[in-house]
């Protein structure tokens, strides 16, 4: 193992400490009949995955009297998980609420010890 990857290795296991949520990903995928395309299933990519979400801030132009519950936030998760644009994304705080995003990016997997992934939470009130 170089020293590179070695590096990388202890990275993602100090990341854990820094663990905040268990996430849950699903997509879905398309089911062929033949060669036609009848609808599409769900696919789960991980269940109750330690992994960290980082919430965004908001800036002063969003500040208003009334917020919307909307933000983005991060999810920083380990590299061997490939995560494709347009998942769904459940995460189980560590008191145990859980929080649905509804859109991911593509997870950006340009470090060692980890990918982040874009997430955007949008709740009706």
């Amino acid at each position: 193992m170089s020293s590179l990857a070695s590096a990388g290795a202890r990275l993602a296991k100090a990341k854990h400490m820094l663990d905040n949520a268990w996430v849950t990903i699903k997509t879905t995928q398309a089911v062929k009949k033949g060669v036609f395309t009848d609808g599409t299933e769900p696919v789960t990519i991980v269940t109750d995955y330690p992994a960290r979400v980082i919430k965004g801030s908001l800036g002063s132009k969003d500040q208003a009297e009334w917020l919307p519950d909307e933000y983005d936030a991060v999810l920083v998760i380990d590299t061997g998980i490939k995560v494709p644009a347009g998942c769904t994304v459940d995460a189980k705080g560590l008191d145990g609420e859980l929080t649905h995003y509804v859109r991911a990016t593509r997870g950006y997997a340009g470090y060692h010890s980890h990918q982040e992934i874009a997430l955007v939470l949008a709740e009706r009130a």
